[in-house]
């Protein structure tokens, strides 16, 4: 069951990648381009577009070098969880009781509502 799990995983992270990378590129001339300033071969891009490799770790920070933003960027998109990275904003939380937890997301939507309805 473990090895099912892990295989989904690992299948939506390598959707994740080539949509956040297909994102990031944009031009469909950059993929020429792109891979030789990231110091990739020819084919590593394309190989990773049309899925017929995973990328291999090193050349995923290749590409976020050169784009200029966290890995977790590829690998979970636009929105990933900030607050995931952020170990001393886990510990505080690790911390609070499920009261305090509910109270701090009921403040951060009613401090998010309001600066929304002022724009």
């Amino acid at each position: 069951m473990t090895h099912l799990k892990s295989s989904a995983y690992y299948k939506t992270v390598s959707e994740n990648i080539i949509r956040n990378l297909k994102e990031l590129m944009k031009s469909e001339n950059m993929i020429l381009t792109a891979g030789e300033k990231m110091d990739l071969n020819r084919t590593a891009l394309r190989d990773i577009l049309l899925r017929t490799r995973s990328p291999r770790y090193e050349t995923l920070l290749k590409i976020a070098d050169y784009f200029q933003v966290d890995l977790r960027r590829l690998t979970q998109g636009e929105n990933y969880d900030l607050a995931a990275g952020d170990n001393e904003l886990q510990m505080l939380v690790s911390q609070l009781s499920e009261q305090e937890i509910n109270f701090l997301k009921a403040s951060a939507k009613t401090l998010l509502s309001s600066r929304n309805s002022q724009t």
